[in-house]
């Protein structure tokens, strides 16, 4: 089984070397990446060119599914809800849930997909609402819940992620030449999203060992025995020891964490006696909580730099691709068809270099600004066809083949810019990482919405 090997650097930061993990760990990762995702959108989203020409909607079919996928947003935000305020729900638990509920859906679509009501694809926007469920879990729960492993491990599910959606758009230009039904595309597909069910166990199982994030943050200051961890930067010396120590003989009978990260008195019934009601892991929480919003705010313009660009690339170019394609494409293409199967299924496969080469590429935090610069430039081209300008410049070969292009470039350098951010921030925040990604994933979703 792999081990992580951790070095005490400068200051008392923590950093990692990676591990000789096991195939099957890496194998459980890479094959856990598949779903909880955003697979199913994916999959329904490549079928556009087959359920708009007999759909009600036509070519607003996608942006009904995009509004459809962005409502499963606030189920996901009732979940986190219920999780952090009212009760705490097991995790793993849940994600295997999701997995289970998930593969159901898939088989319900590839037998139901043509059903209608009220002038409305029934069953493809009820699919979307449900896929944009879990692939908002992805975001806010999902992900989060990965940046406790090691960064190459995180990497690595993003990577069975991105190859499944490879694979995915792959069989989608299959179906294409084939001529294949909805149905027989689905059936192929449900089966692959119950397959993370087996990778959770094995993970779960060795959770102890491949765990090194996991309240880091606790036990680093706490110094319970037995723990290899070494308080982060931020509580060491005297002066930050004396701002937090949470010892019992300390902090528990002498002061208490103040809302605004000052220590204190207590009150006058938590005396030397043991009456005190704040307890270790109230005072622990707390602390973790304030030290998170620290580096929160230290983070904002890389928060900022990942919900701009998924604002447009997953909000409005889900809704708006068909209309540049139809620009684009030459009048042979009716519609633009082929060219948004093209797109579609090419910026799918797009996404694979992008996350292989966010775990062997690592930028300083300016190398993401330029590369957000690069998007806005890629974003342009496909805006310009959008609303077609500059007339004249848009419907031949060459306008459909540059707008493909400038739609993969940018699928590509966004699914970089995306994994990289959280191993970055996960690798520099260790204690906080949990916290920092979460916030992250709720900016990038209500983005997205906004898009």
């Amino acid at each position: 089984m792999g081990t992580i090997v951790e070095k005490k650097e400068k200051g008392g930061a923590l950093s990692e070397e990676k591990g000789p993990f096991s195939w099957k760990t890496l194998l459980a990762f890479l094959v856990v990446g598949i779903n909880p995702s955003w697979s199913i959108p994916c999959a329904l989203f490549v079928e556009v060119p087959i359920f708009q020409k007999t759909a009600p909607e036509g070519l607003m079919l996608a942006a009904w599914m995009n509004i459809a996928s962005n409502i499963g947003l606030f189920l996901t935000l009732a979940y986190v809800f219920v999780d952090n305020a009212i009760v705490k729900m097991p995790t793993e638990t849940v994600i295997n849930m999701v997995i289970f509920v998930s593969s159901c859906v898939c088989f319900v679509v590839a037998f139901t997909w043509t059903f209608t009501a009220f002038g409305l694809s029934a069953t493809i926007l009820v699919a979307s609402i449900l896929g944009g469920t879990v692939g908002s879990f992805q975001v806010l729960s999902f992900l989060p819940y990965l940046t406790r492993y090691h960064p190459y491990l995180f990497a690595t599910a993003r990577l069975g992620d991105v190859i499944f959606v490879g694979v995915l758009s792959l069989l989608g230009i299959a179906q294409q030449a084939a001529n294949i039904s909805p149905t027989l595309f689905f059936l192929i597909f449900a089966p692959t999203q119950i397959l993370p069910l087996i990778s959770m166990w094995h993970i779960s199982k060795h959770r102890k060992e491949l765990c090194v994030h996991e309240n880091t943050f606790i036990t680093s200051i706490t110094g319970k025995p037995g723990t290899n961890t070494t308080p982060p930067a931020e509580y060491q010396g005297d002066k930050a020891q004396e701002k937090l120590s949470i010892s019992p003989n300390n902090i528990l009978k002498r002061r208490r964490m103040g809302p605004g990260g000052e220590l204190v008195p207590l009150l006058r019934d938590q005396d030397e006696r043991g009456d005190n009601t704040e307890t270790a892991k109230d005072v622990e929480e707390e602390g973790s909580r304030s030290l998170a919003w620290e580096h929160i705010k230290e983070s904002r313009y890389l928060i900022v730099i990942q919900c701009m660009i998924n604002m447009h690339m997953w909000g409005s170019f889900i809704s708006l691709l068909p209309i540049a394609t139809s620009n684009a494409a030459p009048g042979s293409d009716e519609n633009g068809s082929v060219t948004l199967a093209f797109a579609n299924n090419l910026g799918l496969m797009a996404l694979v270099p992008g996350i292989v080469l966010a775990p062997i590429i690592r930028l300083p935090e300016e190398g993401y600004y330029i590369l957000a610069t690069i998007q806005t430039l890629l974003y342009g081209i496909v805006y310009a066809a959008i609303f077609n300008v500059p007339e004249g410049c848009w419907g031949s070969y060459t306008s459909a083949i540059v707008v493909t292009v400038a739609f993969c470039v940018g699928r590509a350098n966004e699914a970089y810019i995306a994994t990289s951010i959280y191993t970055f921030l996960g690798s520099k925040y260790k204690s906080t990482s949990y916290h920092i990604a979460s916030f992250m994933g709720v900016c990038d979703r209500i983005a997205s919405f906004m898009g």
